[in-house]
């Protein structure tokens, strides 16, 4: 993964909130997004609220991953800045709620 800007790695983990890193560089759509999904729906029955910081390539990602997390109601941050051709994205949803 590139280095974030001291602003942007403050963004993608913050303290106390667990964070998941997913790297999908050098696969193409639909993986990056089914790697979203797999882990969406491994830390979805987890209480709390959940990150995922997905760096992926393929240009198509700059669509299919806001349009997954509308879908799945997750709020969708993009961190890159277009100095690279990575794409990174900050996605969060809230796990199970604690009984």
């Amino acid at each position: 993964m590139p280095d974030l800007t001291d602003d942007a790695r403050q963004q993608a983990i913050p303290a106390g909130q667990p964070c998941r890193r997913l790297d999908t560089r050098g696969q193409r759509c639909p993986y990056p997004v089914i790697e979203l999904g797999r882990a969406w729906s491994e830390l979805r029955h987890c209480p709390g609220r959940h990150a995922v910081l997905i760096t992926a390539d393929d240009p198509v990602a700059i669509i299919d991953i806001p349009a997954w997390c509308d879908i799945k109601s997750a709020q969708c941050t993009r961190l890159d800045d277009d100095s690279t051709s990575d794409i990174i994205f900050r996605v969060e949803f809230d796990g199970a709620t604690e009984s």
